[in-house]
């Protein structure tokens, strides 16, 4: 019943809220169950069932074996019932112990020392995470580490040990720093704003808010956003910009409607409280005081109480209500007396008493509360927390401006290594295109070369075609002139046989003697035979 009624806290819808309005109405203090409530009952259902299995399972392990299931039970629990993750994560930090796990007696040691601190054992919380932080930095559990340092910082922020809270945070942002992982980095920048933001320097706290918002914005992420919102919103109403704080209260509003948790509501109403105290309005200012320590008061929360106890006496002081003021402030006292923590908040109700009382003119009691008032101031506030926070800062960023000096090196390393790399690069590639340019040369060249014997080759061919035409032209003219010659030997060769025939066959019919004409007979067989070898030689040139 009691992990059913801490669930549906987180998840109740409220009645009656318009973040449109100046001034957004009274939050219901009852939830409605509709479909989300349905799905809220089905997660109760199903974390029932895994817790009912881990039971199960731890009645089969003992010894080393038991450890992940203790482990298990304690970090479901952290979130729903602290006192049961306490007893589980006690239980699983002595078995890590007895075995000597530096990885167990971390993560048990972690959710036992958070469940310390949400119970109001600070002290015990702060001395176990003392005690486990070397063993996480040793071993190099770096995840684990960051947990403890977070840790760290925000019990000695409700300690009011503002130095001691500083540096454990910036060894945080160091480390996630390198890690890079920006949804980290947006965590812890809200938390060392949260410090300075509790020493009142505003101007730092805002530049460290913004960086943080700007990291969420850049990577979408909306985890612990209302709260970041809200407390960019209180930045500005205590540098007495109302206009700009109502903004970013109006942003952190918008981000759950008319389904804020009570915490989420609580603080809002403070805030609302804050700027109309400011503006004046001092009937606005209480009634919204008032609904968020009742608010504080349903969610355990003392610091939000003692927050808002100190305003309303102030409104009450202001309007001359100065019994109920002192009503309020005297419970403030007794929620003080019961061991709580909150040093800061102290320190302005010991202010609020003796301002009073010096009002009431009970002097015996302004007296004590002021020596208490600047006791405790002076414990917190002191010229040690100054120096302190000073060497704190300055080692943070001496350790930067080392690992700025080593990446700035590796980088001119890089780079020289870059440059070196650009120049052999550079020369090859002037050696290839000088190669280049060379041989386009000689390619050039040779071409012209080419051209030019081409050319040439082809001037000699013309000029021995025209020779050889020439010649040919010679050769058919001497062929014409010699045809024209035997030509005319044929013809007057003919003649001439032709005669010698002639006289031949008159010498034959005159001829006398039969020996003188067988002479002539072969004079004329000869002349026969002479122009057969004639028209042989000569009639076929004579024909062409």
């Amino acid at each position: 019943m009691k992990v059913y009624t801490s669930l549906m806290k987180t998840h109740c819808v409220f009645r009656g809220y318009s973040h449109r309005s100046v001034e957004y109405q009274t939050i219901g203090a009852y939830c409605k169950f509709n479909f989300t409530i349905a799905i809220v009952l089905m997660a109760i259902s199903s974390w029932g069932q895994k817790i009912d299995s881990l039971k199960s399972l731890l009645q089969s392990k003992d010894g080393l074996n038991s450890f992940n299931v203790l482990y298990s039970l304690a970090y479901e629990y952290i979130d729903v019932d602290d006192e049961l993750a306490l007893y589980y994560s006690s239980e699983a930090y002595k078995i890590a112990k007895n075995y000597g796990d530096s990885l167990g007696i971390v993560k048990a040691g972690r959710i036992k020392s958070l469940a310390q601190g949400r119970l109001g054992v600070l002290d015990s919380s702060l001395i176990l995470s003392l005690e486990i932080l070397p063993i996480a930095s040793r071993n190099n559990y770096t995840e684990e580490l960051n947990h403890i340092l977070n840790r760290l910082g925000s019990a000695y922020v409700l300690k009011a040990d503002y130095d001691n809270a500083l540096e454990y945070y910036l060894q945080s942002l160091s480390i996630r720093e390198k890690n890079g992982d920006k949804f980290d980095l947006s965590v812890i920048l809200h938390n060392i704003g949260y410090v300075f933001f509790k020493l009142e320097d505003y101007d730092k706290a805002l530049l460290y808010y913004t960086r943080s918002l700007n990291l969420k914005s850049e990577i979408e992420n909306k985890y612990d956003l209302d709260n970041l919102l809200i407390n960019l919103g209180l930045c500005y109403t205590y540098k007495k910009d109302y206009s700009k704080a109502r903004e970013f209260i109006d942003q952190a509003l918008s981000l759950c409607k008319n389904h804020c948790s009570k915490n989420f509501v609580m603080q809002v109403d403070f805030s609302l409280g804050l700027i109309y105290f400011g503006l004046g309005e001092l009937e606005r200012a209480e009634r919204h005081f008032y609904k968020s320590y009742n608010s504080a008061r349903e969610v355990n929360n003392e610091r939000f109480q003692l927050d808002n106890i100190v305003y309303l006496s102030k409104v009450n002081i202001h309007q001359n209500e100065l019994v109920l003021a002192e009503k309020y402030l005297i419970d403030a006292e007794k929620l003080a007396d019961s061991g709580t923590p909150y040093n800061l908040e102290l320190i302005k109700i010991y202010h609020e008493l003796f301002s009073l009382y010096e009002r009431l003119k009970k002097f015996d009691r302004m007296a004590m509360y002021q020596n208490k008032y600047i006791q405790l101031k002076d414990s917190i506030y002191g010229e040690e927390l100054t120096r302190n926070l000073m060497k704190i800062e300055a080692d943070y960023l001496e350790r930067e401006n080392k690992a700025l000096i080593v990446s700035q090196a590796e980088i001119l390393s890089l780079k020289d290594e870059v440059i070196f790399r650009q120049r052999f690069m550079n020369a090859f590639i002037g050696i290839i295109a000088l190669l280049l340019i060379v041989l386009s040369y000689v390619l050039i060249r040779s071409n012209r070369r080419e051209r030019a014997t081409n050319h040439f080759l082809e001037q000699k061919v013309r000029e021995r075609t025209v020779e050889l035409e020439k010649s040919n032209d010679a050769l058919v003219r001497s062929l014409e002139e010699q045809t024209i010659v035997f030509q005319k030997l044929s013809s007057e060769m003919k003649s001439f046989i032709a005669t010698i025939k002639g006289l031949c066959s008159l010498s034959l019919t005159d001829s006398e003697t039969a020996e003188g004409g067988q002479y002539i007979r072969k004079i004329e067989t000869t002349s026969d035979q002479l122009l057969g070898i004639v028209n042989k030689t000569l009639s076929p040139k004579t024909t062409k």
